[in-house]
């Protein structure tokens, strides 16, 4: 399955609790993990996708590898790769470059 697909399942399924939710998140987040991101605007929703799932995760599974992933998150390719575009993006390991 593309990324983007996986991306796009992600954000339906991560506000959906209980049945086999956990488990499927569980699956889309270790397939995510194996794959380059092909532009910033994805990254930058993988990125959120964590975030939400950190903030209210199923269970200590779901959790363990949210947080593993975000760990992880400075070492992808694909951030180094779209550093340039994601320079204010808020985006985790990226430059802010504003004027306050």
């Amino acid at each position: 399955m593309s990324a983007p697909s996986l991306l796009r399942r992600l954000h339906a399924l991560r506000g959906v609790y209980g049945g086999d939710a956990a488990s499927r998140k569980l699956d889309l987040l270790a397939e995510l993990s194996r794959q380059a991101l092909a532009t910033p605007t994805a990254l930058t929703a993988y990125h959120e996708a964590l975030c939400w799932l950190a903030a209210y995760p199923d269970d200590a599974r779901v959790l363990a590898r949210v947080e593993r992933a975000l760990r992880r998150f400075d070492a992808r390719p694909d951030l180094r790769r779209h550093a340039r575009a994601l320079v204010n993006s808020r985006t985790a390991l990226t430059s802010i470059r504003d004027r306050f």
